[in-house]
């Protein structure tokens, strides 16, 4: 399936499902995302880095970071998904408040907070409640939607200005090889890599680390390295116009234009070209 940027006429979209592929493809957004795990067995990623989620965990991010789940089947999934365009809010947050509430979007980074006792419950009911109030038509209630989407706000605020709330991941040594290789391919995406030389760089046997990290991310590794590389030419795209299709697919890691060009469309939906007119038009 393709990976594309979200496109909705909506500002703001609040979904729970109970239910989605094992595997979630690596995708970036323009929209924020903040993403809540109810129940289930689930390892996210979030650029290079890597969470086993539990229960009550949150995560807040810019959605321009490229982020995927991979989800146990054999374990009940449930989750809630909040994505949000910042123009939006920002067009009618009252400019009487002293504290700018979208800061913990403002970068490229996130967040992530396990959410304990009453804080969870209270988290959890102000999001049935906005998923439930979202799509009123009535003009009093959709006052009250936004009334409780400033408490919502406000309360992710808090989060993440309380000392010690950021929650650091706890990694198995599986779980933290695949980091470490996740990370290391970050760093040199744009190089000629090979699975030996990724083996000896962190001291494992190739068909090994082959292995752990398809078990730990549903993706083979040149898997995730493509939409690694596909990610960060939708960036390059995007904010450099003098860039030429043939410097983005040298400076990604690709060796032929025309591989790139058919990557690219294969995995975002439509050429490099195309995909970079739309940015600008927009």
């Amino acid at each position: 399936m393709p990976v594309e940027y979200l496109n909705s006429s909506l500002p703001i979209r609040i979904r729970h499902a109970s239910y989605m592929p094992p595997v979630n493809m690596p995708h970036s957004h323009i929209d924020h995302e903040i993403y809540y795990f109810h129940s289930g067995k689930c390892n996210f990623i979030i650029g290079s880095q890597f969470y086993a989620l539990e229960p009550g965990d949150l995560i807040l991010m810019n959605g321009l970071t490229w982020h995927s789940a991979n989800i146990n089947p054999a374990y009940g999934y449930e989750r809630t998904i909040v994505h949000f365009n910042p123009d939006y809010l920002h067009s009618w947050i009252p400019r009487a408040f002293s504290i700018n509430i979208l800061q913990p979007f403002s970068c490229i980074k996130h967040y992530r907070f396990s959410l304990k006792g009453q804080m969870r419950e209270e988290f959890e009911a102000i999001l049935q409640k906005l998923e439930r109030m979202q799509h009123t038509a009535d003009p009093i209630e959709k006052h009250r939607f936004h009334v409780s989407l400033l408490d919502f706000f406000l309360l992710l605020y808090e989060l993440c200005d309380l000392p010690d709330s950021v929650s650091s991941p706890v990694l198995s040594t599986k779980e933290n090889n695949v980091q470490q290789l996740m990370a290391y391919l970050d760093r040199h995406y744009a190089m000629d890599l090979h699975l030996d030389d990724l083996g000896k760089h962190l001291h494992l046997d190739r068909h090994h680390l082959s292995k752990v990290f398809k078990e730990v991310t549903g993706m083979t590794v040149f898997h995730y390295l493509t939409h690694l590389r596909i990610n960060h030419a939708k960036v390059k795209l995007s904010l450099d116009p003098t860039l030429t299709i043939t410097d983005v697919s040298y400076q990604t890691g690709f060796k032929h234009h025309a591989h790139f060009s058919r990557v690219f469309k294969q995995l975002v939906g439509c050429s490099p070209d195309q995909f970079r007119k739309s940015k600008l038009s927009s």
